[in-house]
């Protein structure tokens, strides 16, 4: 009797050698991809949850959002950072104002900043305010290696300015990572999910 083609490639399959190599290949495949995500969800991008009112109405007490740790924090951004002062040392959430060397005040609620190295002012744009804010506050100049922030929930907001509690300059030593833009557009989406499992 003649042997087809197909007879000899279903033997093969048949074969408990190659179904041990097809299975093992198969659990590499799978553990690196786990490793990939672990290392992803652990070294570089780390969930945190969303403690306090100071930043409302961009965040809420409750909240679930990602951090990026590998990405150099800019003005503007909202950033998560280590806080030795204050009534007790915690990790706090934060609008980063003024960076090394930047000097920061405000006249009647309108937020000026002079950046490291420049002589001229510049009005700092902050569309993400919803309350008056009628404060003044005196030039600060950003120590080095520190950061000068602020909450968006300016009245209730415990941070960098001198009148709102006692956190100061920050340093950059404490930073966690910046707020990514993503989680901050699908908050609802991460806080629904992640809420489950509190």
């Amino acid at each position: 009797m003649i042997e087809s083609p197909f007879s000899e490639r279903l033997r093969e399959r048949r074969d408990p050698g190659g179904e041990t190599a097809s299975v093992l290949r198969f659990l590499v495949v799978v553990a690196a991809i786990f490793l990939c995500f672990v290392i992803l969800f652990t070294e570089i991008f780390v969930g945190v949850r969303v403690e306090q009112s100071s930043m409302e109405p961009t965040l809420y007490s409750g909240d679930y959002v990602f951090v990026n740790r590998t990405v150099k924090p800019e003005h503007g951004d909202i950033i998560v950072i280590y806080s030795e002062r204050g009534s007790d040392s915690k990790y706090v959430i934060k609008r980063l104002i003024g960076l090394p060397g930047d000097t920061v005040y405000a006249e009647e609620g309108v937020l000026y900043r002079i950046d490291a190295g420049t002589t001229e002012p510049y009005r700092v744009e902050e569309p993400y305010l919803v309350e008056d804010w009628n404060e003044t506050l005196e030039p600060t100049t950003v120590p080095e290696n520190e950061v000068y922030v602020m909450g968006d929930h300016r009245s209730v907001s415990n941070d960098s300015r001198p009148s709102h509690g006692s956190l100061g300059t920050l340093s950059l030593d404490g930073l966690l990572g910046v707020v990514t833009d993503f989680s901050l557009r699908h908050k609802d989406f991460f806080t629904g999910l992640f809420g489950i499992f509190s």
